[in-house]
């Protein structure tokens, strides 16, 4: 006979704990060490990121959304973060990876009422080691 798998509520907190905190380390690792081999200045970006950065400098100096090209919330945010930070790409994507753990969380929850707890923390610790989500905060880029 053979037993079924029954998540406790203690399994489950620290199961979730674990996969965050492992979430939070491999996309703050990735973050800091892109700013340790690139000065934090606007020469680092590259590809779609100067676009980017340029709308929220933009609306920062008053000029408002100058190039309707680009989807506005993204812009505004890292205007908001510019501005927080001085401008600081590392305080950027430090802050893109914290919110991308969320992700994973959100990823968990999704899980759990589809599928129940066994199959929430498969989803949620796949998504905390699938390379390309850890690297995804690293880029000043709204995808």
């Amino acid at each position: 006979m053979t037993r079924a798998f029954v998540c406790t509520a203690r399994q489950v907190h620290w199961t979730l704990v674990l996969i965050l905190t492992t979430a939070a380390i491999l996309r703050l690792f990735g973050a800091l060490d892109r700013n340790h081999w690139l000065p934090d200045r606007a020469a680092q970006l590259s590809g779609d990121e100067p676009a980017y950065a340029n709308i929220a400098r933009e609306l920062l100096n008053g000029e408002g959304y100058t190039w309707p090209g680009r989807v506005p919330l993204y812009p505004a945010t890292l205007a908001v973060l510019f501005w927080v930070t001085g401008e600081s790409y590392m305080w950027v994507r430090i802050l893109q990876s914290i919110i991308s753990v969320l992700a994973v969380y959100l990823t968990y929850r999704l899980g759990e009422m589809l599928f129940g707890c066994r199959g929430a923390c498969i989803a949620a610790g796949l998504a905390a080691i699938t390379p390309p989500l850890i690297r995804q905060p690293e880029q000043i880029m709204s995808e």
